[in-house]
């Protein structure tokens, strides 16, 4: 029979977890002596109720970092007890069926269990005290709701549970205000088991005050099986004006098609704001020019002292420490918002609780040109930046150019000028479509048009679609179209565009149909019958209107329909996803026959998430050549605004592929294409020739050094911008040089004689080997073309001291203008010269305009084609070398051959390999030959002579040690 002392015991004994706690966290002694002990605990668990909980509270307010949003799946957060958090909602569509099931779940049920039982016995105790009498049997209907939070927040462990059965799960929470003063982290805890084909995840959702989604930021994913795991998200800021309210989403989400079981467990998800730190500059748009000083303003808010300090660390784009110091902060007592160069358009600046906000200035000067990160961190808030320090060059009249999806506000086109003239652009595309009653957008159209007439810059209207306020002239809306369908019918879009065209004709130099995306003119049948229609009225606006469509390289316009559009447009713009390489570019481009019709084309960096900073600036070298190569007449970066692709970001910052952009179209621009020549360390190189100067680009995908002569006056720099030193040599030969070191960086050299290069590209050794005979003369046959402004007249030396006897030969020029000769140069081989490669170097002595000495390297394989040796010796002891022969012959007949051994100071040996039929054919020997009295291993010459023939094979062989020595 159970007594009132021992129910008291048990309800102590299941006491015991929470009084743990106490003793734990707030070192209250507590002990068990007996029933009178009972209610000094009760009211001690009670009394400390209020307090366990308005500590968190504290912490929070003063803490700079603090959680705006928490989700543990507590009875607090169900409290209609359907297993369910309230106000969540569920995504229930095809994609997210109803079928998958979850629900708010204990993590461990055995410690589920327990803490349940201590509950029961704290609900007991808690009655007692509220009401003076003691109950053993008393269960309430609802727990306390202080008791309930204890327990939840101490021993209940809840979570929330997904169990996958094909399909995907989203739950999403009740939208909350965000502060856009601070910075943010999603933190959640996730769990897998057999989760297969999908992957889980936690997700933060932004809206504006529109409801617009602006933003979302997603935990890392999880799949397969994983015990608990702390996921978080990188920082993040958000920059948008006004008000915005957030949302959580649990995600489980397909990887594949194929069908996918699993089980996905969510817990303790906090959205934590963090302290907010701004960085701006003085640079406008955060692009200077060399030999400037920059000002670094941080902003700090959130802080919870005024005596932290920010960190700045400025790095180049190989990573090297350019600059680094630490600074206190100090109150800013200007009430304004900063000018936000670094960010823009963000009400970050405003006034923040906790003494106002915080800065600090750093000033630094930026001597040479290149691509800077600028790092500043306070705490765990850190803020990355770029600043491109560009050379100024004048804007050349070439192919590349940006098109606009929008046009920005009036306010915001000083800026984006700057913006086209740093990139060096020559063609602007920009939608004009727009309702003439949006007098915004028609004063800001007209305004941009005008400055870009002003810098010379080739503008292309494009007609995309309506606006949003002129669908109702259509039958079907504009917006589920593509242009040749709302361009069909003149009378319903003639009068639409009037007002407009009838404004900004006289700055506008072609008009697009459609966006650079839409095919609808490349595939429709009545295309010619449209643009007809659209031609003749357009003429009423433009005298000769130049029309462009769009088409795409992997499908293009068929033969026949090109034939009927082209006596209607100027212009056919190109573009395909994936996008092409530089060579699918020019291969493309290739088949297009249509003099009239000009190409254009999309040019887009590769994407900065799945590529290499290296192979995104190579990629676009090669594109950019291959436009040039191409006779490509425009080419387009389609999204210049993207954080992705651009070549600015999002908020109109310098992305990584502004200075390679701008330094390409900058040195291509107007200029020709003359090829590339052979470099002596086979880097890749292309020259372009312009009126005033020459411009050769090199690059390798490894360290090299090439020495060769290119110019009397060149000056290189990579294309960061930053200079390369070139070392001036000059020869015994009496010829010039120049030493480059070519990197991972692609190179530019300014200066480049192109005389010299055409020399070098028609210059040809007319053989690639040579037979090595014993008793035959023989001679070298070469061919070159005086590409130089004047006769040239002078001398050419052949050097190669392993392959001539006397090391050299010469020959007098004397070659008019333009004119192509052939050359043999009589050659005597050294009684020793090995079979294999040789290099030849020829030396010109020329004078023409003016004196020319330079030198071209070549390789020359001495031996036979068909016909090869492969030696290894092997010293076994000091007496003996053990020789492995392998003869390779190509020809269709046996061979044979005599061999002779010269070991240095020695007598010399021979052996004979007869018989060596067609294939591989392998010899071994033990030879007599000491080991040299210095103990070296020397070279030793080996000469191999065809039996009944004259062709003689020299080898130069060392010895090795065998593997015990």
């Amino acid at each position: 029979m159970t007594t009132p002392r021992t129910q008291s015991a048990q309800t102590l004994q299941n006491c015991e977890p929470i009084v743990s706690i106490l003793n734990r966290h707030y070192r209250i002694p507590i002990c068990f002596n007996g029933q009178n002990s009972l209610l000094f605990v009760a009211a001690l668990i009670v009394s400390f109720f209020p307090s366990l909980y308005s500590c968190h509270a504290v912490e929070d307010q003063i803490s700079p970092t603090r959680a705006v949003f928490t989700c543990q799946f507590e009875r607090s957060q169900d409290k209609n007890a359907d297993r369910q958090p309230d106000a969540w909602r569920r995504r229930r569509d095809r994609e997210h069926p109803t079928f998958v099931q979850s629900e708010i779940t204990s993590r461990d049920p055995q410690a589920f269990k327990k803490a349940k039982e201590t509950e029961a016995a704290l609900a007991r105790i808690y009655n007692a005290v509220q009401t003076g009498v003691w109950s053993p049997t008393y269960v309430p209907e609802v727990t306390p709701p202080a008791l309930a939070a204890l327990m939840d927040a101490s021993l209940l462990n809840d979570c929330y549970e997904v169990r996958m059965d094909g399909g995907q799960y989203e739950l999403v929470s009740p939208r909350f205000d965000i502060d856009t003063r601070f910075d943010y982290e999603l933190e959640a805890e996730i769990e897998c088991q057999a989760l297969m084909q999908h992957f889980a995840s936690v997700e933060l959702r932004l809206y504006n005050s529109q409801g617009t989604l602006i933003g979302s930021y997603s935990t890392s994913p999880l799949t397969g099986t994983y015990s608990w795991q702390q996921l978080r998200t990188d920082n993040i800021s958000i920059l948008e004006d006004g008000r915005v309210r957030g949302e959580i989403c649990l995600r489980v989400q397909a990887t594949s098609k194929k069908y996918g079981r699993g089980v996905a467990r969510f817990d303790n998800i906090r959205l934590v704001r963090k302290p907010t730190l701004i960085v701006k500059s003085n640079a406008p748009s955060n692009i200077t020019k060399p030999k400037s000083i920059v000002e670094f303003t941080c902003f700090a808010a959130g802080l919870s002292t005024e005596n932290d300090e920010v960190e700045l660390q400025i790095t180049d784009i190989d990573g090297n420490i350019f600059y680094k110091q630490s600074l206190p902060l100090v109150v800013n007592s200007d009430k304004d918002e900063p000018s936000a160069n670094l960010v823009k358009k963000s009400n970050r600046g405003a006034t923040v609780p906790h003494n106002g906000r915080s800065q600090v200035v750093f000033p630094i000067p930026f001597e040479k040109a290149g691509l800077y990160y600028v790092n500043a961190r306070l705490g765990s808030s850190q803020r990355k930046v770029l600043l491109a320090v560009l050379d100024s060059a004048p804007n050349p009249k070439g192919p590349f150019g940006f098109s606009l999806k929008s046009v920005p506000k009036v306010n915001d086109i000083p800026e984006l000028i700057r913006m086209i003239r740093h990139s060096q652009l020559s063609w602007v595309k920009l939608p004009i479509w727009y309702d003439s009653e949006d007098l915004e957008k028609a004063k800001a159209t007209i305004t941009l048009t005008k400055e870009l007439k002003r810098l010379g810059v080739t503008t292309v209207g494009r007609l995309d679609r309506p606006p949003a306020t002129q669908f109702d002239r259509y039958d079907e809306a504009p917006s589920r179209t593509q242009s040749v369908s709302h361009l069909q019918d003149p009378k319903i879009w003639e009068p639409l565009l009037d007002p407009v065209l009838s404004e900004i004709n006289t700055y506008i130099d072609q008009i697009q149909l459609g966006s650079d995306q839409d095919l609808g003119f490349a595939g429709s049948p009545n295309s010619a019958a449209i643009l007809e229609k659209t031609r003749a009225v357009l003429q009423y606006y433009f005298q000769d209107p130049k029309l462009v469509v769009a088409a795409d390289w992997l499908s293009p316009i068929v033969d026949s329909d090109r034939l009927a559009i082209s006596q209607y447009i100027n212009a056919i713009h190109y573009s395909a996803q994936p996008q092409l390489t530089g060579k699918e570019l020019k291969s493309y481009a290739s088949g297009h026959n249509s003099p009239r019709v000009k190409l254009w084309t999309s040019l887009d960096p590769l994407s900065k998430s799945n590529y290499s900073l290296e192979d995104r600036v190579v990629d676009m070298l090669e594109k950019t050549i291959a436009v040039k190569q191409s006779g490509i007449q425009a080419a387009f970066a389609t999204s210049p605004f993207d954080d992705d692709i651009g070549l600015f970001d999002e908020s109109l910052l310098p992305g990584e592929m502004l200075i390679p952009w701008s330094r390409l179209a900058s040195a291509l621009g107007s200029r020709k294409s003359i090829g590339s020549v052979e470099m002596p360390q086979r880097s890749q190189n292309i020259t372009f020739q312009g009126d005033d100067s020459d411009v050769m680009i090199l690059w390798s995908s490894r360290a090299v050094i090439e020495e060769l002569f290119l110019g009397d006056d060149i000056k290189a720099t990579d294309i960061w911008g930053r200079e390369v030193a070139i070392q001036e040599l000059q020869l015994e030969n009496g010829s010039k040089a120049q030493r480059i070191p070519v990197g991972k960086w692609p190179i530019l050299i300014d200066g480049v004689d192109s005389n010299v290069v055409r020399w070098r590209q028609e210059f040809q050794v007319l053989v690639n080997h040579l037979e090595s005979h014993l008793s035959s003369e023989n001679s070298l046959p070469i061919q070159l073309q005086n590409t130089l402004p004047k006769r040239a007249k002078g001398s050419l030396r052949l050097s190669s001291p392993t392959l001539l006897k006397s090391g050299e030969r010469r020959n007098t020029l004397d070659v008019d203008i333009g004119r192509s000769e052939k050359i043999k140069i009589p050659l005597e081989f050294r009684s020793d010269a090995s079979a294999g490669l040789h290099k030849l170097e020829f030396q010109f002595q020329i004078k023409a305009d003016k004196d020319y000495a330079f030198s071209i390297q070549r390789e020359l394989k001495l031996g036979h084609p068909d016909i090869e040796f492969r030696w290894d010796l092997i010293r076994i002891d000091n007496e003996l070398v053990e020789a492995k022969v392998e003869i390779v012959n190509k020809s269709t007949a046996s061979i044979d051959f005599d061999c002779t051994l010269f070991p240095p100071n020695q007598p010399y040996l021979r052996v004979t390999l007869p018989n060596c039929s067609p294939g591989a054919t392998a010899k071994t020997f033990r030879l007599p030959i000491p080991k040299s009295a210095n103990g070296k291993n020397e070279p030793i010459w080996i000469r191999c002579e065809q039996i009944r023939s004259p062709l003689t094979l020299n080898y130069l062989v060392e010895e090795q040690n065998t593997a015990s020595d």
